[in-house]
């Protein structure tokens, strides 16, 4: 059997020992016969070095690219994605860098892509549930709509012990995507700065046929977004509230109106925005 060539695609910003933690764990992988690994980094301008301390543990095995240091998870992402389409692999792995993934983690991903490509063939995206270190609970991992109704409406996907469960779309802590949908789908879309940006690349995907699937259990731990602040502190004024939702992090009006358009067209712009009365708590 051929070696499958696998682009890791990664985006990091000042935060050196959690990305260093993410690529040694990456690197002790228990099984990786039959797969090449090549890791894109894209590293945001870290103040902290991050992109320099890569390249010294580990060139030339990562490829470390310099980003401006206002590109944020999807325009970091798209980035790196892109360097890597460039130069074509057989699969895509995309990898936050603060998932600490179990030591069998790619072979679980690829044992259940080879598993569900029998069945539904090989346009397949197969994401890995990660959980709260904390208390056990998944974090992230796939979503299904939760609502006829509301656009912006979707439920976290718990694993199954022992099958894979169908998914809508991906949070893109850990997703394994092939060429087969890469030369389909392309890159993440440019419309978004730091959110949607993986939702959108599955919904993009399950519209065109694309099966999404989430393994079977969890396959490495990720500490929930901090929920402290913003738009989810109740104390917040609604002056702050709005200044946290337009900002980076938040769910800026412009990419969130745009993805409820790509997803359901006006009537999903429509219903989409009484999230903002929500967020506001008006």
């Amino acid at each position: 059997m051929s070696r499958k060539s696998v682009a890791v695609i990664m985006a990091c910003y000042n935060r050196k020992e959690t990305t260093l933690r993410c690529l040694e764990r990456l690197f002790g992988q228990s099984n990786q016969a039959g797969v090449d690994m090549h890791v894109y980094l894209l590293d945001d301008a870290s103040p902290d070095g991050t992109g320099d301390a890569v390249r010294k543990a580990y060139y030339p095995s990562v490829n470390v690219l310099d980003g401006t240091g206002n590109l944020y998870w999807n325009g970091g992402m798209r980035v790196a994605f892109g360097a890597a389409i460039e130069q074509g692999h057989d699969f895509y792995l995309w990898l936050n860098d603060d998932v600490e993934p179990n030591s069998d983690a790619i072979d679980v991903l690829f044992s259940t892509y080879e598993m569900l490509s029998k069945k539904h063939g090989y346009d397949i995206i197969v994401s890995g549930a990660m959980a709260d270190p904390a208390t056990g609970a998944t974090s992230y991992g796939g979503l299904t709509h939760s609502s006829s109704v509301w656009t912006l409406n979707f439920d976290q996907v718990s694993p199954h012990q022992t099958e894979a469960r169908e998914c809508e779309t991906v949070l893109g802590n850990l997703v394994l995507i092939p060429s087969l949908v890469v030369n389909k789908i392309g890159n993440l879309a440019p419309n978004y700065m730091h959110n949607y940006g993986d939702q959108d690349y599955g919904i993009r995907a399950n519209k065109t046929g694309t099966y999404i699937f989430l393994c079977p259990g969890h396959l490495g731990t990720c500490e929930p977004n901090e929920r402290k602040g913003g738009f989810h502190d109740p104390d917040a004024s609604i002056i702050e509230k709005w200044k946290a939702v337009g900002g980076p992090h938040g769910v800026r009006f412009r990419e969130t109106m745009h993805f409820c358009y790509m997803y359901r067209g006006i009537s999903g712009v429509l219903l989409g925005l009484p999230t903002y009365r929500r967020l506001l708590g008006l």
